[in-house]
């Protein structure tokens, strides 16, 4: 009769360190959760950036064959200062 108390006590002392196991596993759980969520956001970021870089890398390389295309007049064709400020003075003329 006297180890059936002995027996309740050891068994609550039992169930209430089950209960802090499961509390801290459950932390654990909600720390790990909160980690892998975090590392998915810098992820995603880190691909963002490496878009924007490879979008600016290709940019560069279609500004450089662009500044090769781009040549200059040929003199025959080249307009004069007088000419153009002719030109100006007719269209401001005009829009009077």
């Amino acid at each position: 009769m006297k180890q059936l108390p002995l027996l309740f006590i050891l068994g609550c002392i039992f169930i209430s360190c089950e209960s802090k196991k499961e509390q801290e596993l459950l932390k654990r759980e909600k720390a790990l959760i909160v980690r892998e969520e975090e590392f998915e956001k810098k992820e995603a970021d880190y691909k963002a950036l490496l878009s924007m870089r490879d979008s600016i890398f290709a940019l560069k390389d279609t500004v450089s064959i662009d500044n090769l295309l781009i040549t200059e007049w040929p003199n025959h064709l080249k307009v004069s200062k007088i000419v153009r400020c002719f030109v100006e003075n007719q269209t401001a003329a005009s829009m009077l």
